[in-house]
């Protein structure tokens, strides 16, 4: 079984719902299945899906994940959040470095974007440091 922190549930439920593409129940159920399924097949061992731990450059949740947005986020994604080339990969690339053995930057890019990605262009949206922490856990 997988327990998902109820802050990736409030998000979806609240800040995605709000995008026009994503339907508030079937959008979230149709976005977990998809991140359920990859961390499944990779056999993650976390203990919770957090907002860190959804595995954005997977094709199957980029998809999920880029559907409901602008399509330039998909250049956003690539460079800056997940992925082969992204700054967080690039940060993480010496295994000897304690970034490198938490994934601590890709896991805050992650939790970043997918707190804040569904807020672009509202006033005072963000994520504070407390919200980085708890999405991160």
């Amino acid at each position: 079984s997988y327990p998902i922190h109820p802050e990736l549930f409030d998000r979806l439920s609240k800040d995605w719902a709000s995008l026009e593409k994503f339907q508030r129940t079937r959008g979230v159920l149709r976005f977990m299945a998809n991140v359920v399924g990859v961390l499944w097949h990779g056999q993650m061992r976390d203990p919770l899906i957090t907002p860190a731990r959804v595995p954005v450059a997977h094709e199957r949740v980029r998809v999920s994940v880029l559907y409901p947005l602008d399509p330039a986020f998909g250049s956003v994604v690539d460079k800056e959040v997940d992925g082969e080339g992204s700054l967080p990969n690039r940060m993480e690339a010496n295994p000897s470095r304690r970034i490198s053995q938490l994934r601590a930057a890709t896991r805050a890019a992650r939790s970043v974007f997918i707190c804040t990605a569904p807020l672009v262009g509202q006033p005072n949206a963000g994520l504070t440091g407390q919200g980085l922490r708890l999405a991160c856990a």
